[in-house]
């Protein structure tokens, strides 16, 4: 891109000769006047700045005096270089002479020839860019960043054009993913998402960022949509005021940083509108402290239980040795008498 420059370009040619001579032209003491070029042009090939500036030989050297008899001749009478556009361009060339006709001695001209191209001047005066940068990473690709002059209209929308070598004249880059003109968004209801970048040394222009919107529509059904964007906000938009949105947010190294990179986990999703919370019931006291009643009970219950099922397990232990104690008393009698 055109590099920006706080004073106005000036560029200083100097157009050398040199000549194989066949008949020279004697040259005295002191060095002889030369013409500066003639036909000093500037043109522009729509090429974003790459100006082509061209001259003719001057006069004097393209019509030598009569008898004299030599060959004068120059490698390029153009030339091409890079300017910024919204800057006057300020060019002047001179004229050198230099060979065997001079011996060998540089001769430049005392004058120059000067043409000056000045801005085209359309568009509103004010409403230029600002704090305009490229970065060229890796050789292959190329990322503009800019901002919008305070005095640019809202409802404006800016165009941006690119050109290479590779190409005849400047074309105009597609529309960034994410945005939305003026127009689109009228009627509808628009709400912006914004999230901030995670910690640690990763510089946030090395962060590309996806954003997953679902959008609930009036049938109910949820429709779903991803869009890479490279700003830490998104705009949201519903057609129907009723339709609820959530989106949820990813990111990954961006390939200007690192030539491999892989996505990270989705963040938690955040809707809008935002559902109202409904407060819950507070509880009734009353049924509180009969339902703790109910359970105090119940443990009573079961204690009881618990101990009475104890107590007969107890009481049949005991009767079972008396019973033996008496079957044995009662055998033993009755030998007893059978004896006597």
């Amino acid at each position: 891109m055109a590099r920006k420059l706080s004073l106005t370009h000036l560029m200083l040619l100097a157009l050398t000769w040199r000549g194989t001579v066949v008949q020279c032209l004697a040259l005295t003491a002191g060095s002889p006047a030369v013409d500066p070029p003639e036909d000093l042009l500037i043109s522009d090939p729509g090429h974003l700045g790459h100006l082509d500036i061209s001259w003719s030989v001057p006069a004097a050297v393209r019509k030598p005096d009569a008898g004299v008899r030599e060959a004068v001749r120059t490698a390029r009478r153009s030339y091409r270089a890079q300017f910024d556009l919204m800057k006057d361009v300020r060019v002047r060339v001179y004229t050198l002479l230099d060979g065997p006709c001079t011996n060998s001695t540089v001769i430049k001209s005392q004058n120059y020839t000067e043409v000056v191209r000045r801005p085209a001047g359309t568009g509103v005066v004010g409403t230029e860019v600002q704090d305009f940068l490229c970065v060229y990473q890796n050789m292959k690709h190329l990322e503009c960043r800019w901002r919008r002059s305070p005095k640019t209209p809202a409802d404006s929308l800016q165009s941006f054009y690119f050109w290479h070598r590779e190409l005849d004249h400047a074309e105009e880059c597609p529309n960034e993913a994410g945005t939305s003109t003026a127009a689109s968004a009228r009627g509808s209801r628009s709400a912006a998402a914004a999230w901030e970048r995670p910690a640690g040394r990763v510089p946030g222009h090395c962060l590309d960022w996806e954003v997953e919107q679902n959008q609930e529509g009036p049938d109910g059904k949820m429709k779903s949509e991803k869009v890479n964007v490279q700003q830490t906000s998104f705009a949201l938009t519903s057609v129907h005021g009723k339709d609820r949105s959530c989106f949820r947010v990813r990111s990954k190294l961006s390939r200007y940083c690192a030539d491999r990179s892989f996505w990270s986990e989705w963040s938690q999703p955040a809707c809008y509108p935002e559902e109202e919370a409904v407060p819950e019931p507070e509880p009734d006291l009353v049924l509180v402290y009969v339902y703790v009643a109910i359970a105090i009970i119940a443990m009573l219950v079961v204690l009881l239980c618990v101990g009475l099922v104890l107590k007969v397990r107890r009481s049949r232990k005991t009767k079972k040795p008396d019973s033996l104690l008496t079957t044995l008393f009662a055998r033993n009698s009755a030998v007893v008498a059978t004896e006597a």
